[in-house]
């Protein structure tokens, strides 16, 4: 979910590129890796699993990106998050703010030498939603039965994210959760978003985002810029 600036909105009113930049672990966005060091970036952040349309799952999301090995290096584990900027076309210092376009971690790292000396590495990784593989600490409520919204924040909380605002907007009946133990943090999500038709799935934020099958917010589905049109990378749309 972005609040775009209105230098955004009239800049994709009219004829527009679009800039995308990679930020490595905790590096600021103004030291991204720049576009003309990245060979692609593909992203494949799926609602449902499988090839049907489901609900009560919870969805990872997963990443691969070839790049230029910047002089700083790339460490193992780093996280990486996906920036996109647009501006009027031929004329890249009118750009708008970045917004971000996906929070990943590096699972797998390959790297090739080139003949000039330069070194290409290949990325791959997840997102956090990976991390609700852990046992839930029932014990950080006191109190069980638990209402849904109360688990839904201590997973998060567990899985070191912020929930994404729509789903308290979505998690509102008040739904009863008896005593989960033994179980995962991400078995536990599943149910309760069997509950509400839907699924968990991390937003481009990397916050914990429940998506209602009967009402799919945009921004969950594809990487496209704020009229709806895909957002290009060297010509081509980002895959999502």
């Amino acid at each position: 979910m972005h609040d775009v600036s209105d230098l955004w909105k009239e800049i994709v009113s009219g004829d527009y590129e679009t800039e995308t930049t990679l930020v490595i672990s905790d590096d600021a966005v103004s030291d991204g890796i720049p576009m003309n060091q990245i060979h692609y970036i593909k992203t494949n952040r799926r609602l449902f699993e499988g090839d049907t349309p489901s609900i009560g799952s919870c969805v990872a999301g997963e990443i691969e990106a070839k790049l230029f090995l910047p002089e700083s290096g790339i460490p193992r584990n780093a996280r990486l998050r996906i920036y996109v900027r647009v501006y009027p076309k031929g004329k890249p210092k009118e750009h708008s703010e970045w917004l971000r376009k996906g929070v990943y971690w590096v699972d797998h790292r390959k790297l090739k030498k080139l003949t000039n000396g330069n070194t290409i590495i290949t990325l791959s990784g997840y997102d956090a939603m990976l991390r609700g593989e852990e046992d839930f600490d029932w014990s950080v409520l006191k109190k069980w039965p638990a209402l849904d919204i109360n688990v839904v924040k201590k997973i998060a909380q567990q899985m070191s994210v912020s929930l994404d605002p729509r789903t308290e907007e979505i998690i509102t009946n008040g739904y009863e959760i008896n005593l989960p133990d033994g179980y995962s943090c991400r078995e536990i999500l599943c149910g309760i978003a069997a509950m509400y038709g839907g699924n968990f799935i991390m937003s481009d934020l990397g916050q914990l985002l429940l998506v209602q099958m009967n009402n799919v917010p945009r921004d969950s589905v594809v990487l496209i810029d704020e009229t709806g049109v895909p957002i290009l990378f060297g010509g081509e749309p980002i895959i999502v």
